[in-house]
């Protein structure tokens, strides 16, 4: 049943970040416009996402609006004014071990995401960057990539001691990763979304955009009922279904719509502008 909207219930407003409000390395001017009058409106606005903290383009952290965000698909929280974690939900190291070593044994596509940096396999950036563009630069200059790649990524990745909160693969057919999905969560039982039916985004049972808002929700004295949740993919269909209203991009995957409250444009038509101008009278 879909959810109704009452505007005077919404106090936070969450927002997936790729393919949702940036799009081809860049937030269009409408959606940035519309972003900074809700969050003069009163309503909080915040990040929920599977990137890192270091990995959130400085074009939409310049908006001034974001200081708190849901990252790592829920298993890392982080306040941008203090440059702090709210909460942490890394793997136990051994069961993060053990996924890689499936992971590496199905595709040469895949990442280990730690609080310092996201470590790639070549292969992984090659496949990532033909999905999700880098950012376009202020000046015009070339875009600086910010991951790091490792021919033999999985002994780099065994070397380092900090914990890991987000394991991510690439393949290269819808039926491979489909397969890939369900040894994964017959052998480990995690969370395996997926944001475009190529990839998996892997976390701990439980951990995900939903429950990582909650404990924001918490931090912030909200109930995760008072969410408007803007999305686009299978990673936000868990916080899309906990959230007050749901909002879809037509862009977006079947498995979000499917949960969605209302559908808004494509992300390339200023989509969520659009909804906010709609729902909020902005």
């Amino acid at each position: 049943m879909k959810k109704t909207f009452d505007k005077n219930n919404i106090k936070i407003a969450a927002f997936d970040i790729d393919n949702t409000i940036f799009h081809e390395g860049r937030i269009n001017e409408a959606v940035k416009e519309s972003l900074i009058k809700l969050s003069n409106s009163g309503v909080t606005t915040v990040l929920a996402t599977g990137r890192m903290h270091y990995g959130i383009p400085e074009s939409i952290l310049d908006l001034g609006i974001f200081r708190y965000a849901v990252l790592a698909n829920g298993a890392f929280l982080f306040d941008f004014e203090k440059q702090t974690s709210l909460s942490k939900r890394p793997f136990e190291r051994s069961a993060a071990d053990k996924v890689l070593r499936i992971v590496d044994s199905l595709t040469d596509a895949y990442f280990a995401a730690f609080e310092s940096e996201s470590i790639l396999t070549p292969k992984h950036l090659e496949l990532l960057r033909r999905n999700i563009k880098l950012e376009v630069t202020k000046d015009g200059s070339p875009p600086v990539e910010i991951y790091s790649t490792y021919e033999n990524t999985l002994a780099h990745i065994a070397q380092m001691c900090e914990p890991i909160y987000k394991i991510g693969c690439r393949f290269d057919s819808v039926e491979k990763c489909a397969e890939a999905s369900l040894r994964i969560r017959e052998e480990c039982n995690f969370e395996v979304p997926s944001t475009d039916g190529k990839d998996l985004e892997i976390n701990p049972l439980g951990i995900h955009k939903g429950s990582g808002t909650e404990i924001l929700c918490d931090y912030l004295g909200r109930d995760i009922s008072s969410v408007i949740a803007f999305g686009d993919s299978g990673n936000d269909v868990s916080l899309l279904e906990l959230a007050g209203f749901a909002v879809v991009v037509d862009n977006g995957q079947d498995s979000a719509k499917k949960v969605a409250d209302y559908i808004a444009p494509a992300v390339w038509e200023d989509g969520v502008a659009k909804a906010i101008e709609t729902l909020f009278k902005t």
